[in-house]
C-alpha cells in the first residue's frame, strides 16, 4: 500500500484530486489518469481526462469507467505541455467489489 493509494468500489464515481507541489503553475498543461492491471502491460483499464488548474489536476471516473473486475491495479498521472511531460503519482488502484449492482 503506496502513500497515494486510491480505493473505489466497482461501478462507483470518484472525483481524484491530485495537488501538484514544485511548480507555480501547471494550468497550461493538460491532464491524463491511466490505470493498467501490471505497471508492465500497455493495455489501459481505464483513461482520464483531467481539468488542470494552477496546482491541481481534477479526475472525475463515472460508474462506467468503474465497471472493470475487482481486484490491485496501477494507476499514474501524468501532465503535459508541448515536448515536456511530468510524471506525477503512480501508485496502487484497487477496486473492491460493489455491495449492490
Amino acid at each position: 500500500m503506496g502513500a497515494n493509494e486510491i480505493t473505489i468500489y466497482q461501478k462507483n464515481s470518484r472525483t481524484i484530486y491530485c495537488t501538484v507541489t514544485g511548480s507555480d503553475d501547471i494550468s497550461a498543461y493538460a491532464g491524463y489518469m491511466t490505470v493498467k492491471k501490471n505497471i508492465t502491460d500497455t493495455a489501459l483499464v481505464i483513461t482520464s481526462t483531467g481539468s488542470v488548474g494552477v496546482t491541481a489536476a481534477i479526475f472525475s471516473l463515472a460508474p462506467t469507467d468503474t465497471d472493470i473486475d475487482s481486484g490491485a491495479y496501477v494507476y499514474d498521472i501524468v501532465i503535459e505541455s508541448g515536448s515536456e511531460k511530468y510524471t506525477i503519482v503512480k501508485d496502487d488502484f484497487i477496486v473492491n467489489d460493489a455491495v449492490l449492482y
